[in-house]
């Protein structure tokens, strides 16, 4: 079961349930989380989360989507907006994609 916070801004939401839904996905281990006092006390494997992290990534905004994009110019609102991912999110996925890089390259060699 995953549990999302109605306090997140939807964009944050749907980043946490694709995140979660990766673990599923690359059916990693569950950890157990507890929550005392307020504080959360999770152990974690950082190859795990990394892994969930690029997953997640790729199933909100797919790389070859970036890429299309980067190559239009699309400014990092835009692309959140239509992808319904915050901007931070969609400035993370347009540079760790390289999209934004080999849009960049790819108007150079052509003389644009």
């Amino acid at each position: 079961m995953i549990v999302e916070n109605s306090g997140h801004e939807r964009p944050r939401r749907a980043s946490t349930l694709a995140h979660e839904m990766s673990h599923i996905l690359l059916e990693h281990e569950f950890t157990t989380l507890l929550r005392t006092s307020g504080r959360e006390c999770r152990n974690s494997d950082d190859d795990q989360e990394s892994e969930a992290a690029e997953l997640s990534g790729e199933l909100l905004l797919p790389s070859d989507a970036a890429r299309r994009l980067a190559y239009n110019g699309v400014p990092d609102e835009c692309v959140a907006d239509r992808f319904g991912i915050s901007i931070k999110f969609a400035r993370w996925r347009m540079n760790a994609t390289g999209a934004r890089l080999i849009a960049q390259r790819a108007k150079a060699r052509s003389g644009r």
